[in-house]
């Protein structure tokens, strides 16, 4: 029912937010020899894109507007998180004892679903105007909206397909392009021949023009980056599958331990001998992600902006910064990075 949504010609339409928030230089405030946690500040860019493209409009999390909102949404995902992982917490008593039934129902009083059900219902109401408007920009709630008479969907059903992608697209993208940025820099010399292959496409720092999907399919290293942080750091840690029979798991055939940051592993040649279900970092089959390619998108813009404006050191080891088991796979101690800001001549 929701592939329509993400058709190649929809999620061009998306571009245009991908850059706008991409656009906000939201490190401009960072001072050179200042250590600082990069994972919030991609939180919120996340944030302000999935909103956007999710509902059509902005929350501005990045220029600091809505704090609450950022605050209850990173919240909510870890209680939930918890109570799905220690089973003692979902008994009331203990639940209530640990407070976190009145965290739970502060950060829900913010993002209340019946905030999300009133945006449905007034975007009904512009909904005829926007589809007969073919230059505007449809967000995935008009798009579920033009499918509700043929799939019968109430306006219940509208809401909780929204709330999902909301749920499920902001923080994963956000990991993501922390994970990509983190391993960079710590491999210098990966990290400048992605900064080559990107000014080679846009040229000298001082062009900041719009990412287009041509320019992403100059951009094979990055691509192969972007990749290979996904199989080293896969956003979502398991899926939930029952099987219809018995099946036998060759435990020396997963090659454990393969940490080696290696994006060869996604050449052409490479990717030719591998099952296609080898890497399924968004599962695969009909129950796959229909989010992918959106995701994608989102990283690789994302990283260019930060890439042309800036170089990235880490600030610990990848051994130091363990990864903990969230809703998507998160760092121990965030993203602690220093930024150098590229000189115009660059």
């Amino acid at each position: 029912m929701l592939s329509p949504a993400f058709h190649s010609s929809i999620i061009q339409n998306y571009m245009t937010s991908f850059n706008k928030q991409a656009e906000v230089n939201f490190l401009l405030k960072i001072y050179k020899d200042e250590t600082f946690d990069l994972l919030p500040y991609l939180r919120r860019f996340g944030l302000d894109v999935i909103t956007e493209t999710t509902l059509g409009v902005s929350l501005n999390a990045q220029k600091g507007e809505n704090e609450d909102c950022y605050e209850a949404v990173a919240g909510s995902l870890e209680l939930s998180f918890k109570s799905a992982r220690y089973p003692w917490l979902r008994i009331k008593p203990i639940w209530h004892l640990l407070g976190y039934a009145k965290m739970m129902d502060k950060y829900t009083k913010i993002t209340n679903v019946k905030k999300t059900f009133q945006v449905v219902k007034e975007r009904k109401k512009e909904y005829e105007k926007i589809a007969a408007d073919k230059k505007a920009r449809k967000s995935f709630l008009d798009l579920l909206l033009s499918l509700q008479e043929e799939y019968n969907l109430s306006d219940e059903d509208v809401c909780d397909e929204t709330s999902t992608v909301l749920i499920a697209g902001h923080d994963t993208t956000s990991a993501n392009v922390g994970f990509t940025l983190f391993v960079l820099g710590n491999k210098k010399e990966e990290q400048d021949k992605v900064y080559e292959e990107v000014k080679s496409v846009f040229g000298k720092i001082t062009n900041q023009r719009e990412v287009t999907n041509q320019d992403l399919e100059k951009l094979v290293h990055l691509d192969r980056c972007v990749k290979e942080i996904t199989r080293l750091y896969p956003p979502i840690i398991m899926f939930a599958r029952r099987i219809t029979e018995d099946v036998k798991v060759g435990i020396a055939n997963l090659k454990l331990l393969r940490k080696i940051f290696n994006p060869d592993n996604f050449s052409e040649e490479n990717c030719a001998k591998r099952d296609t279900f080898a890497y399924i970092p968004f599962s695969a089959g009909i129950r796959s992600c229909v989010g992918k390619p959106i995701a994608l998108l989102e990283r690789k813009v994302a990283l260019i902006y930060l890439l042309r404006r800036y170089e990235f050191h880490s600030m610990l080891t990848e051994e130091q910064n363990r990864q903990v088991a969230e809703i998507s796979l998160k760092p121990s101690r965030g993203f602690p990075m220093r930024i150098t800001r590229r000189k115009k001549t660059d």
